[in-house]
């Protein structure tokens, strides 16, 4: 039997930034995760520093508040995260998006987001080598960044150690100790460990944690899967996705079966992600499939006709999460003293850093300068009986 301060479910983008920022202020701290550092949805991610994509309506100044997080980031982590600035296009596949694109991007410059709508042929000048005939235009912000995300979930998890915490990796939790309304702790192969609080950071497996909780954590996921080709060079200057991915491929009632959607992120290192096949499905995997890869390249052939010669290197697959709402579930939860939920995000790396701050600040001074009532569990009705 163990006895901590705070216990870190999950050691993803988020659970690694929870622990580092806990540490940081004086708990101690055990980073628990079924597998490795980052080896969930987080290892399939590209990195990209998203703004302009983001829920308008509750989660937009979450994400401002998290871009700002990384003006300072590298030094305070003592770590080259390879942060780069890399624009982002919203492309409009269909006449339907202009309007709401057109929509967004006034609503993105209100609070301080450089978007801009971009024609056809403003699009070709921004993206010479994109079959622009294939568009109705996109929505346009110059001002987007990439990072490494192995450098920064292992950068967290290196300053958290040095401050105490401690990782157990491939140690997956198989119960909670429960008592009178208040989680205690949790059952591992190790033992009982104990702490005051418990952070879930588990993403697309927290549906089935909050089960054994006996609480409904109504967390949904998609089988994404992705690819990355040999050195292309610059054949694209940004990060391109469709005005539809954030509308459709994470919904259930988006892809029942199989599709694709158009997400391709050029690296600092002149290779190319190319994604995103999707399926809403019920299990965990983390393979690709012949299906996936072949409707992948056939959406970047469409836009990329540059790309027929090029070489597929390796590709995977990651469940990712989502919420009916498109909001993740951030702070205590009512019903059970000593739990607080970080899941189901988005776009994650944006906030990746402010969600560690924000948690620390719940836990120790019971408050936060973000108003996370949008985001609460409470939010959303109970299942039906």
């Amino acid at each position: 039997m163990s006895t901590w301060d705070a216990i870190v479910i999950g050691a993803g983008y988020i659970g690694c930034s929870i622990s580092y920022y806990l540490s940081r202020a004086g708990l101690r701290v055990l980073l628990l995760d079924q597998g490795g550092i980052g080896v969930g949805a987080s290892s399939a991610n590209y990195g990209n520093i998203q703004v302009q994509d983001a829920e308008l309506e509750y989660s937009l100044p979450m994400v401002l508040a998290g871009k700002a997080c990384f003006n300072t980031l590298s030094e305070e982590l003592e770590s080259d995260l390879e942060l780069r600035t890399l624009g982002c296009l919203l492309i409009a596949e269909k006449e339907s998006h202009i309007a709401a694109l057109k929509d967004r991007a006034v609503k993105l410059r209100a609070a301080g987001v450089e978007a801009a709508w971009l024609n056809r042929d403003e699009l070709h000048k921004v993206e010479p080598n994109l079959a622009v005939e294939q568009t109705f235009g996109a929505l346009f912000n110059p001002d987007e960044m990439q990072l490494n995300p192995f450098k920064l979930m292992w950068a967290f998890v290196y300053q958290a150690q040095k401050q105490g915490c401690v990782v157990q990796t491939n140690s997956p939790v198989r119960g909670f100790i429960l008592e009178n309304g208040r989680l205690l702790g949790v059952q591992t192969d190790q033992g009982q460990q104990y702490a005051a609080v418990t952070i879930l950071a588990t993403g697309a497996w927290s549906k089935q944690l909050g089960k054994q909780l006996g609480i409904h954590i109504p967390v949904s996921h998609v089988h994404g899967q992705a690819a990355v080709i040999g050195f292309v060079g610059p054949i694209l200057r940004n990060y391109l996705s469709s005005a539809a991915f954030f509308e459709e491929a994470h919904s259930d009632e988006g892809h029942a079966r199989l599709s694709a959607t158009l997400a391709i992120a050029p690296t600092a290192h002149g290779n190319l992600l190319l994604g995103e096949a999707s399926e809403v499905v019920d299990h965990f995997s983390q393979e690709s499939s012949p299906e996936g890869i072949r409707a992948i390249s056939q959406v970047a052939l469409r836009y990329l006709p540059a790309l027929g010669s090029a070489n597929i290197l390796r590709s995977w697959g990651a469940p990712a999460a989502f919420t009916a709402d498109g909001r993740p579930y951030l702070g205590p939860v009512d019903d059970l003293e000593g739990l607080f939920l970080a899941v189901a995000f988005k776009s994650t790396v944006v906030i990746t850093p402010l969600i560690g701050r924000v948690i620390t600040q719940l836990i120790m001074e019971g408050q936060t300068e973000l108003d996370i009532r949008p985001y609460l569990l409470s939010r959303t009705a109970p299942p039906p009986r």
